[in-house]
């Protein structure tokens, strides 16, 4: 009894301190990142006429509102790609609109470097509710597969979260689709009846008569009405908000938790998503920080911050937040933290392939100017046919727009433009729509150079490898990480000569003809691409190299082989062009029957006698590279064009 009464009086202090490590908080943060799908800065807190978000403005008052935030690119899931790795996505080769690109083992996203330090991570959140489905979203999208050690659980609930808080943080992410475009389009695209979450009942709706419209779209029925739907379903987002931070509170983790709210990139209506404006890459931030936590952020409560901070920022911030360095190969700058980093002065942009649709272009935003650099400018902004399958009515009312000729400015015409231009700049102080496009002034030829400049040095810095068509990429890859391909700038990612073919290319100069033809002879077949595509830019002004481009059918890349037969049907020589399009639709990567449709959809009418064989092109030969509806979705491109029955989509 007195040994066993001795050893009692022994462990005392140590029971008393499990009991005590039983109720105290981490010293580290718990961290909550809540991501809005397709949603611009459409809040009170940022000054929007229309907002009805007081939950969203009240969790800005109590932290911090960043007014120059943005995603790197215009699409969720080369977005995500950046976010989970804080690097830009062409230098991993993940730039593309889904794919599934091999990740190299050097590069770890963060979640698995928190994980390793100690944090609980989950890619989902579930509330629950009697009268609404309040469940986040679990979404990965990063254009590579996912790594096991990425998260510790996919699904967590609060319950759980306020338990496990008690012996580790966490870091997780609530996604909400409640702003997706597809929640208020209505459209007719199967895919868009996934995840639909109702208007929570007794919501009132915005008035359709005096709902703002930004300068960009006419003022037509239609353009009310998707923008009042936009508005509907914000203030429903606001809503879920409201009730997340209800009820950690309720589970006693507000006031150890850093609230992250951000959208993925701009909104979902037309002249937003996928474009490199404002527009489409400018999202809300804020950022709530707990009161024990206010030395990890530089700015007060309540105040609104013009730091200016890119996706690429927000996993060194967060790894700063959790007392860890970021690693040398991510390309952020921290901008939370004890010692944040000083403020960046530029952020970049990136579109490329987009769905099943081809296109390249770059953008750099200083604190004054916005340049863009276009590197398909005989495309036009918005090629496809069923870019408005998710909102019929909403094209219908901007064509009546443009047939009555009642436009206003250019960017209310960029639905119905065949070409754009090769360089964009905007002066965004005095423009903050873009509507006036500065790139021919000769006042502003100095800061045009100067942009220039600064976006090719960043391409050749991060080694972006969106100069290179996809298939080759893959192609000279074998395999293996395209961050590893896209290292190798003399060989096999040739930045300063892919630049310089695409200038080229792009100029769309037929006194270049010379200077094309030539490049056609290049040792590289990136060069060579690059050459063909000039030349298809050029229409039937390419008529004098017609036998370089008959040539180049035979060469060994296919692209170029697509390229050159595009062309070539330019020139009134279908002939010749057309059965080498329709052999490549028969080609076992899939990326390369992808160009050779995308060269169908530049052809136009031409392409209609061929419709049964494009068709049958669908996805008769599978790939574990891309989903299976982007194939089938570049189909349906010609077949609405041609007023025919689009194929079935499968669903994600």
């Amino acid at each position: 009894m007195k040994h066993i009464l001795t050893l009692t009086l022994c462990l005392l202090p140590a029971l008393e301190t499990l009991r005590a490590a039983d109720v105290q908080r981490p010293e580290k943060p718990n961290i909550l990142w809540i991501i809005a799908e397709d949603f611009s800065p459409n809040l009170g807190c940022y000054g929007d006429p229309d907002a009805r978000t007081p939950n969203l403005d009240r969790l800005a008052e109590q932290g911090v509102r960043f007014n120059r935030a943005f995603s790197h690119a215009p699409v969720c899931a080369a977005a995500r790609s950046t976010l989970i790795t804080g690097m830009c996505p062409s230098s991993l080769g993940s730039q593309q609109m889904r794919t599934n690109v091999p990740k190299p083992d050097s590069i770890r996203t963060f979640p698995e470097i928190l994980r390793k330090a100690g944090y609980f991570t989950f890619n989902g959140l579930k509330m629950g509710s009697e009268d609404h489905d309040y469940r986040g979203q679990s979404k990965d999208d990063f254009n590579f597969r996912t790594p096991a050690e990425t998260w510790e659980k996919r699904w967590a609930t609060l319950p759980e979260l306020a338990e496990t808080a008690k012996q580790r943080p966490f870091f997780g992410i609530f996604g909400s689709v409640t702003t997706h475009q597809s929640q208020y389009g209505r459209g007719t695209n199967p895919l868009h009846a996934l995840h639909l979450i109702p208007l929570v009942k007794g919501d009132e709706v915005h008035d359709r008569a005096t709902i703002h419209l930004p300068p960009y779209h006419p003022d037509e029925p239609e353009l009310r009405e998707i923008w009042a739907r936009y508005h509907d379903h914000a203030m429903n987002l606001d809503r879920q908000v409201g009730e997340l931070v209800r009820r950690m509170q309720q589970h006693g983790l507000l006031d150890d938790t850093i609230i992250f709210f951000f959208g993925d990139h701009g909104h979902g209506v037309p002249g937003g998503k996928r474009c490199l404006w404002d527009s489409g890459l400018r999202v809300p931030l804020i950022v709530r920080v707990p009161e024990k936590f206010r030395h990890l952020i530089p700015e007060a409560t309540g105040t609104a911050s013009d730091r200016m901070v890119s996706f690429e920022d927000f996993a060194p911030s967060v790894l700063r937040l959790a007392g860890l360095d970021a690693p040398e190969w991510m390309q952020g700058k921290a901008f939370l933290g004890a010692q944040p980093l000083p403020a960046r002065d530029r952020v970049y942009g990136i579109r490329d392939r987009i769905d099943g649709l081809y296109d390249l272009s770059r953008s750099v935003r200083d604190d004054r100017f916005l340049y863009i650099r276009n590197f398909y400018p005989h495309h036009g902004w918005m090629p496809s046919f069923t870019e408005w399958e998710w909102a019929p009515h909403m094209f219908a009312g901007l064509k009546r727009a443009h047939d009555e000729r009642r436009i206003k400015n250019w960017r209310q015409n960029i639905f119905f433009t065949d070409e754009r231009p090769v360089e964009e700049l905007y002066d965004v102080k005095a423009d903050p729509y873009q509507l006036k496009n500065l790139a021919g002034d000769p006042s502003h030829a100095a800061d045009l150079e100067r942009l220039r400049g600064e976006l090719f040095a960043h391409m050749r810095d991060i080694r972006d490898v969106g100069l290179l068509p996809e298939n080759e990429v893959w192609r000279r890859a074998g395999g293996n990480p395209h961050y590893e391909l896209a290292r190798d700038v003399e060989r096999m990612n040739p930045i300063g000569a892919l630049w310089e073919a695409a200038a080229v290319a792009a100029a769309r100069d037929p006194k270049n003809i010379g200077k094309l033809t030539d490049l056609l002879k290049s040792g590289d077949a990136g060069v060579r691409w690059w050459a063909a595509q000039g030349l298809a830019g050029l229409r039937a002004e390419a008529q004098p190299a017609g036998g370089a481009l008959e040539n180049a059918l035979k060469d060994d890349s296919p692209e170029v082989r697509i390229a050159a037969a595009e062309s070539l049907c330019h020139l009134g020589k279908d002939k010749l062009g057309v059965p080498v399009l329709l052999n490549a639709l028969r080609h076992e990567a899939i990326f390369v029957r992808m160009q050779a449709l995308n060269a169908f959809i530049q052809l136009g009418d031409l392409a209609k006698p061929h419709m049964e064989k494009i068709v049958a092109a669908k996805m008769d030969k599978k790939s574990a590279q891309i989903p299976d509806y982007h194939l089938t979705g570049a189909i349906n491109h010609l077949l609405v064009r041609f007023g025919q029955k689009p194929l079935a989509v499968k669903g994600e």
